[in-house]
């Protein structure tokens, strides 16, 4: 919820300078790795850009239908440079 700054708070009652708002934010993150697991959905190991050098940023399991998942994975498979342990590590460059 957002209220105008220039209207007076009113305790239990709403008005027009109260509006519903969204808190949408947004970030580049790359994909530096991943993991497939059976019957479950691939798992993407994301980096943010820090002082120029990528920082881990958590994992993402997207919910990409089964032709646009196929298509990153083929994309990101150009871009592999080792497997270790059922995880896959991308260089972000593809291969030649």
């Amino acid at each position: 919820m957002a209220k105008r700054l220039n209207a007076p708070y009113a305790e239990g009652r709403r008005s027009s300078a109260w509006i519903k708002r969204k808190n949408r934010r947004s970030e580049r993150f790359v994909v530096r790795g991943g993991r497939e697991r059976p019957g479950v959905l691939p798992e993407f190991f994301l980096a943010r850009r820090r002082d120029g050098k990528l920082a881990p940023a958590g994992s993402a399991s997207l919910g990409l239908n089964a032709e646009r998942r196929a298509a990153l994975i083929a994309a990101l498979t150009e871009c592999e440079i080792r497997r270790r342990a059922g995880a896959v590590v991308f260089s972000g460059r593809r291969r030649s």
